[in-house]
Protein backbone atom coordinates (compact mmCIF):
# COMPACT_ATOMS: atom_id res chain seq x y z
CA UNK A 1 0.00 0.00 0.00
CA UNK A 2 1.60 3.19 -1.05
CA UNK A 3 1.18 5.48 1.86
CA UNK A 4 1.07 9.45 1.66
CA UNK A 5 1.71 12.35 3.79
CA UNK A 6 -0.74 15.26 4.98
CA UNK A 7 -0.28 18.07 2.83
CA UNK A 8 -2.66 21.06 3.42
CA UNK A 9 -4.59 22.65 0.07
CA UNK A 10 -6.16 26.37 0.02
CA UNK A 11 -8.30 27.40 -2.61
CA UNK A 12 -11.32 30.28 -3.44
CA UNK A 13 -14.58 29.74 -2.03
CA UNK A 14 -17.63 31.93 -1.34
CA UNK A 15 -20.46 30.08 -2.93
CA UNK A 16 -20.80 26.79 -4.84
CA UNK A 17 -22.84 25.32 -7.39
CA UNK A 18 -23.97 21.21 -7.31
CA UNK A 19 -25.64 19.20 -9.76
CA UNK A 20 -27.13 15.57 -8.82
CA UNK A 21 -27.42 13.52 -11.63
CA UNK A 22 -28.90 9.83 -11.32
CA UNK A 23 -30.46 7.30 -13.39
CA UNK A 24 -34.47 6.50 -12.47
CA UNK A 25 -34.45 3.24 -10.89
CA UNK A 26 -30.90 3.59 -8.89
CA UNK A 27 -32.89 3.68 -5.29
CA UNK A 28 -34.05 0.37 -6.21
CA UNK A 29 -30.57 -1.07 -7.91
CA UNK A 30 -28.78 0.22 -4.79
CA UNK A 31 -31.22 -1.39 -2.32
CA UNK A 32 -29.27 -4.97 -3.38
CA UNK A 33 -25.89 -3.80 -3.26
CA UNK A 34 -24.10 -4.78 0.11
CA UNK A 35 -20.59 -3.43 -0.31
CA UNK A 36 -18.99 -0.52 -1.60
CA UNK A 37 -15.37 0.40 -2.01
CA UNK A 38 -13.82 3.99 -1.66
CA UNK A 39 -11.50 4.12 -4.64
CA UNK A 40 -8.32 6.67 -4.30
CA UNK A 41 -9.50 10.01 -6.35
CA UNK A 42 -8.56 10.65 -9.87
CA UNK A 43 -6.98 14.11 -9.54
CA UNK A 44 -5.62 16.12 -11.95
CA UNK A 45 -3.62 19.60 -12.03
CA UNK A 46 -4.39 21.83 -14.83
CA UNK A 47 -1.13 23.71 -15.47
CA UNK A 48 -0.26 26.46 -18.29
CA UNK A 49 2.27 26.31 -21.11
CA UNK A 50 4.45 27.68 -19.18
CA UNK A 51 3.95 25.61 -15.60
CA UNK A 52 4.30 22.44 -17.86
CA UNK A 53 7.86 23.40 -18.50
CA UNK A 54 8.97 24.36 -14.87
CA UNK A 55 7.81 20.51 -13.38
CA UNK A 56 8.21 17.36 -14.58
CA UNK A 57 5.45 14.76 -15.57
CA UNK A 58 6.87 12.57 -12.87
CA UNK A 59 6.94 14.87 -10.67
CA UNK A 60 3.04 16.25 -11.84
CA UNK A 61 1.95 12.61 -11.10
CA UNK A 62 3.91 12.27 -8.02
CA UNK A 63 1.47 15.20 -6.82
CA UNK A 64 -1.42 13.89 -8.48
CA UNK A 65 -1.17 10.49 -7.09
CA UNK A 66 -1.09 12.60 -3.24
CA UNK A 67 -3.69 14.26 -3.30
CA UNK A 68 -5.49 11.50 -4.92
CA UNK A 69 -4.93 9.37 -1.92
CA UNK A 70 -5.56 12.27 0.98
CA UNK A 71 -8.91 12.14 -0.61
CA UNK A 72 -9.76 8.82 -0.46
CA UNK A 73 -8.68 8.93 3.58
CA UNK A 74 -10.93 11.79 3.80
CA UNK A 75 -14.07 10.24 1.92
CA UNK A 76 -13.00 7.15 4.48
CA UNK A 77 -13.09 9.36 7.69
CA UNK A 78 -16.43 10.89 6.24
CA UNK A 79 -17.96 7.48 5.79
CA UNK A 80 -16.76 6.31 9.15
CA UNK A 81 -17.99 9.29 10.99
CA UNK A 82 -21.55 8.95 9.63
CA UNK A 83 -22.07 4.98 8.87
CA UNK A 84 -25.17 4.62 11.32
CA UNK A 85 -27.22 6.33 8.66
CA UNK A 86 -25.98 3.92 5.40
CA UNK A 87 -27.42 0.75 5.20
CA UNK A 88 -24.09 -0.05 3.13
CA UNK A 89 -20.41 -1.31 4.28
CA UNK A 90 -17.40 0.18 2.88
CA UNK A 91 -14.81 -1.93 2.37
CA UNK A 92 -11.55 -1.63 4.03
CA UNK A 93 -9.53 1.53 2.21
CA UNK A 94 -6.24 -0.59 2.91
CA UNK A 95 -7.78 -3.84 1.39
CA UNK A 96 -8.92 -1.65 -1.13
CA UNK A 97 -5.63 -0.61 -2.39
CA UNK A 98 -3.69 -3.59 -1.82
CA UNK A 99 -5.90 -4.98 -4.37
CA UNK A 100 -5.52 -2.38 -6.17
CA UNK A 101 -1.76 -2.30 -6.36
CA UNK A 102 -0.47 -5.41 -4.71
CA UNK A 103 0.28 -6.85 -8.21
CA UNK A 104 1.77 -3.72 -10.08
CA UNK A 105 -0.92 -1.36 -11.26
CA UNK A 106 0.72 1.80 -11.76
CA UNK A 107 -1.81 5.00 -10.74
CA UNK A 108 -1.91 5.90 -14.57
CA UNK A 109 -3.10 2.88 -15.46
CA UNK A 110 -5.46 2.51 -12.52
CA UNK A 111 -7.27 5.90 -14.17
CA UNK A 112 -7.88 4.29 -17.16
CA UNK A 113 -9.50 1.38 -15.67
CA UNK A 114 -13.09 1.44 -16.20
CA UNK A 115 -15.25 2.15 -13.14
CA UNK A 116 -16.79 -1.09 -13.19
CA UNK A 117 -14.09 -3.69 -13.76
CA UNK A 118 -12.32 -1.86 -10.89
CA UNK A 119 -15.77 -2.85 -8.77
CA UNK A 120 -14.58 -6.67 -9.98
CA UNK A 121 -11.38 -6.76 -9.19
CA UNK A 122 -12.42 -5.27 -5.98
CA UNK A 123 -15.14 -7.53 -4.90
CA UNK A 124 -17.70 -5.07 -4.31
CA UNK A 125 -21.06 -4.64 -5.30
CA UNK A 126 -19.95 -0.69 -6.60
CA UNK A 127 -17.04 1.67 -6.02
CA UNK A 128 -17.83 5.42 -5.53
CA UNK A 129 -15.25 7.20 -7.37
CA UNK A 130 -14.33 11.21 -6.71
CA UNK A 131 -12.68 13.54 -9.85
CA UNK A 132 -10.59 16.14 -8.29
CA UNK A 133 -10.11 18.80 -11.13
CA UNK A 134 -7.72 21.62 -9.78
CA UNK A 135 -7.46 24.61 -12.54
CA UNK A 136 -4.24 26.76 -10.60
CA UNK A 137 -3.98 30.33 -10.68
CA UNK A 138 -0.44 31.43 -8.77
CA UNK A 139 0.29 34.11 -7.18
CA UNK A 140 4.10 33.18 -7.17
CA UNK A 141 4.43 31.19 -9.92
CA UNK A 142 8.41 29.97 -8.68
CA UNK A 143 6.74 29.26 -5.34
CA UNK A 144 3.78 27.32 -6.65
CA UNK A 145 5.54 25.58 -8.87
CA UNK A 146 8.49 24.24 -6.22
CA UNK A 147 5.85 23.44 -4.29
CA UNK A 148 4.59 20.78 -6.71
CA UNK A 149 8.09 19.30 -6.84
CA UNK A 150 8.05 18.74 -3.31
CA UNK A 151 4.33 17.21 -3.44
CA UNK A 152 2.04 19.35 -3.44
CA UNK A 153 0.64 23.30 -3.68
CA UNK A 154 1.36 24.82 0.04
CA UNK A 155 -0.47 27.91 1.07
CA UNK A 156 0.32 31.11 -1.15
CA UNK A 157 -1.38 29.68 -4.32
CA UNK A 158 -4.43 30.34 -5.36
CA UNK A 159 -6.69 27.12 -7.48
CA UNK A 160 -10.49 27.09 -8.73
CA UNK A 161 -11.23 23.25 -7.81
CA UNK A 162 -13.90 21.28 -9.05
CA UNK A 163 -15.32 17.64 -7.85
CA UNK A 164 -17.24 15.25 -9.11
CA UNK A 165 -18.65 12.10 -6.68
CA UNK A 166 -20.52 9.34 -8.23
CA UNK A 167 -21.12 5.45 -8.05
CA UNK A 168 -20.51 2.63 -10.59
CA UNK A 169 -21.36 -0.69 -10.03
CA UNK A 170 -19.86 -4.06 -10.82
CA UNK A 171 -20.37 -5.32 -14.31
CA UNK A 172 -22.29 -2.16 -15.14
CA UNK A 173 -20.47 1.45 -17.03
CA UNK A 174 -23.19 3.56 -16.55
CA UNK A 175 -22.90 6.08 -13.75
CA UNK A 176 -25.80 5.23 -11.49
CA UNK A 177 -25.43 8.26 -9.37
CA UNK A 178 -23.43 11.47 -9.51
CA UNK A 179 -23.23 14.79 -7.47
CA UNK A 180 -20.74 17.74 -9.04
CA UNK A 181 -19.65 20.66 -6.58
CA UNK A 182 -17.97 23.37 -7.76
CA UNK A 183 -16.67 25.95 -5.35
CA UNK A 184 -15.91 29.55 -6.31
CA UNK A 185 -15.13 33.00 -5.00
CA UNK A 186 -12.75 34.82 -3.05
CA UNK A 187 -12.56 32.94 0.47
CA UNK A 188 -9.57 30.84 1.52
CA UNK A 189 -10.53 27.39 2.68
CA UNK A 190 -8.46 24.15 2.21
CA UNK A 191 -9.18 21.39 0.13
CA UNK A 192 -10.79 19.21 3.37
CA UNK A 193 -13.01 21.75 4.21
CA UNK A 194 -14.58 21.85 0.18
CA UNK A 195 -14.96 17.80 0.11
CA UNK A 196 -17.29 18.15 3.54
CA UNK A 197 -19.34 20.63 2.67
CA UNK A 198 -19.66 18.31 -1.10
CA UNK A 199 -20.27 14.97 1.00
CA UNK A 200 -22.97 17.26 3.47
CA UNK A 201 -24.58 17.99 0.25
CA UNK A 202 -24.49 14.65 -1.50
CA UNK A 203 -25.90 12.57 1.77
CA UNK A 204 -29.37 14.57 1.21
CA UNK A 205 -29.59 12.94 -1.47
CA UNK A 206 -27.22 9.83 -1.31
CA UNK A 207 -28.99 6.14 -2.37
CA UNK A 208 -27.77 4.35 0.32
CA UNK A 209 -28.99 6.31 3.25
CA UNK A 210 -31.35 4.50 5.80
CA UNK A 211 -35.08 5.46 5.64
Amino acid sequence: MIKVKWILFVIIFIVSCTQTKQVANFKEIAAKHKTIALLPADARFALSENEKNKISQSQLDESELKLGFMVQGELNKWFEKNKKFYTINVQNIKATNELLFAKGMSFSTYKTVPKDSLASILGVDAVVFCNVNLALKYRNAEYAVSSLVFGGIITGSQYKVVTTLGVVEKNNPITLWQKQYEPNGKHFEDIFGILTRMLKTAAVDFPYKKK
